[in-house]
């Protein structure tokens, strides 16, 4: 994404949303993060809403691109059921804020 500015301070992403957790058999969803690039973190997610910091020295040239990888994503169809697609994180929202630096 484009930012309207290059940040002074780093970038505080939060997240809003609901994890694919069937009952009983998982508990939770591993997320991996990386901006332009660079792996950021691994979070081990029990709720939807969650937050991390990207640096401001990896937005370059006003540009973030966000990856997100789901090692734990699974299948309804695995479970019983019948939809067949991988699923791990569902996005309502994702906020961006910057961290004024002190």
């Amino acid at each position: 994404m484009r930012l309207a500015a290059q940040p002074k301070g780093d970038i505080m992403v939060d997240v809003k949303g609901a994890l694919y957790t069937p009952k009983g058999v998982i508990d939770h969803q591993t997320v991996r993060i990386s901006a332009n690039g660079q792996f950021l973190e691994e979070k081990r997610l029990t709720s939807g809403d969650w937050s991390f910091v990207v640096p401001r020295e990896l937005v370059t040239e006003r540009t973030l691109d966000l990856s997100f990888e789901y090692p734990d994503a699974a299948s309804p169809v695995d479970f019983g059921g019948t939809d067949g697609r991988l699923l791990a994180v569902g996005y309502a929202t994702m906020t961006l804020s910057e961290n004024k630096p002190q």
